[in-house]
């Protein structure tokens, strides 16, 4: 129970009156619970998403649903993602790399970066809405964070840290293979039974599932690999990078596949 408070603690601002001792043993058990808390998020952008359709024209409503999932996070994710740009686009060595990246403050990069993530983002999540009919469009903004945040679980698992001194990314580094298992299972439980609920064949679902757990492993070994080229490993800043790159490279997944 507490490794599953500790993962909402960590990876949302969702109140949990409770305080919560930070040891590696416990985040690591945490890792576990990350597909769970990403299927929290999707449900509450969904519902965001579709309670908002009712009241606003259909091109105001993804502003508001990449709104809600960007202040579900406190921009967690989304500043791992400008802190990296920062970094790995500064083309400096290594060790300046990780120096930049340690910077609180958004550079030039991490700020074209924003720009252009946010408005793909919001584009994308508008041309699903467009494209998709009925439940389905909100079905894929609920799931599609489950996938993100499993990968994290997976690069913390298989991919070196780079960093020799303690970094937020090091409370993780005690997850071992079993918490990937586990954390394997809680992504194919937590996806599949919203699919279930408004199948419209078990051939979709299988296709669907596989188109998008394709895109998530083909974006974490490619990022991955490249932070291990140029950083020596991942960093925390990485894993929330890799987060928000595995998202928008499902939705530009389900866009294009809806146009075959």
């Amino acid at each position: 129970m507490f490794a599953l408070l500790a993962a909402i603690q960590f990876l949302t601002r969702i109140p949990i009156p409770l305080r919560i001792d930070y040891e590696s043993k416990l985040l690591a058990r945490s890792t576990s619970f990350f597909p769970f808390v990403g299927l929290l998020i999707g449900m509450i952008v969904a519902s965001a998403a579709y309670l908002f359709s009712f009241f606003l024209p259909t091109y105001i409503v993804p502003v508001i649903a990449v709104a809600v999932w960007v202040a579900l996070t406190g921009a967690l994710h989304l500043d791992g993602l400008l802190d990296t740009a920062d970094g790995l686009l500064s083309h400096r060595n290594r060790e300046q790399m990780l120096e930049i990246m340690k910077d609180s403050r958004i550079g030039a990069m991490g700020t074209i970066v924003a720009l252009f993530y946010l408005l793909l983002k919001i584009l994308l999540v508008f041309a699903m809405l467009e494209q998709q009919s009925g439940w389905l469009p909100y079905l894929f903004l609920a799931v599609i964070p489950i996938y993100s945040r499993w990968t994290m679980t997976v690069a913390i698992v298989f991919w070196p840290y780079a960093r020799t001194e303690n970094g937020l990314g090091s409370l993780y580094q005690a997850t071992n293979v079993r918490h990937f298992v586990i954390s394997s299972l809680m992504m194919l439980i937590c996806s599949l039974l919203p699919w279930s609920a408004v199948a419209q064949s078990v051939d979709f679902v299988i296709n669907s599932w596989l188109l998008i757990v394709s895109v998530a492993v083909f974006v974490t070994v490619i990022f991955a690999s490249l932070c291990v080229r140029r950083l020596g490993g991942m960093t925390g800043d990485t894993y929330g990078a890799l987060n928000e790159l595995t998202e928008l490279a499902i939705l530009f997944a389900i866009v294009i596949a809806g146009r075959v």
